[in-house]
């Protein structure tokens, strides 16, 4: 699991680039998302303790979403906006934003993997690198639709579903930790979906 964890993020980032509608970034660029998921990662092997066996209700989602499905996510694209308003890298368009993202995931997966969780919380090396690209790849997919939606009421309801998609996946998180299988099926169902969609009409758009 651990060895999954750590190499999930490398596989995934080449599968990424081989469509040509995403960005595949510059040697700097890539650096700086490198450098950025290596300390986050130290910071959050630092600061976050996982869950215990024992927690579960609201503490346990607040958790989820808190500390594990939302800094790889908010933190990574804070830091990518703000390097891209200093003009450090180019932040011209959304797949650059999702490439950096997804690089920024290969240290942060690979630190998660190599801090050893304790037995108990194994099953997390497995979901939650599944669930950091799959966020970011949904978040691309309905960023995409409300660029190019013409009505201001489909923007909101994009807006409304880019918002929603990491709460759904601290949902499936919880799920997944509580051995809810049915609850785990039901958040990670749409998210799954729509990031298949999402690589079809990739595959489609580059024919």
């Amino acid at each position: 699991m651990g060895l999954f964890s750590l190499l999930f993020a490398v596989v995934f980032v080449v599968f990424w680039v081989s469509f040509p509608q995403n960005r595949l970034l510059s040697v700097f660029s890539a650096g700086t998302a490198c450098l950025t998921g290596a300390v986050l990662a130290l910071i959050r092997y630092v600061v976050v303790t996982e869950p215990r066996v024992h927690d579960y209700g609201w503490p346990l989602y607040i958790a989820a979403l808190l500390f594990h499905v939302l800094p790889p996510v908010a933190l990574f694209s804070a830091v990518f906006g703000l390097l891209g308003r200093l003009h450090v890298i180019s932040a011209e368009c959304g797949g650059a934003w999702a490439s950096w993202l997804l690089t920024a995931l290969v240290p942060y997966g690979a630190v998660f993997a190599l801090s050893a969780p304790e037995p108990g919380t194994v099953r997390a090396l497995v979901l939650l690198p599944v669930l950091w690209v799959t966020v970011i790849v949904v978040i691309r997919f309905f960023h995409i639709r409300a660029v190019c939606a013409a009505h201001i009421l489909a923007r909101i309801f994009f807006a409304v579903c880019i918002l929603a998609i990491p709460f759904l996946g601290a949902a499936a998180y919880f799920a997944w930790f509580a051995k809810e299988t049915v609850l785990l099926a039901v958040f990670m169902l749409p998210l799954a979906v729509f990031a298949v969609l999402h690589f079809l009409l990739d595959y489609k758009a580059g024919k």
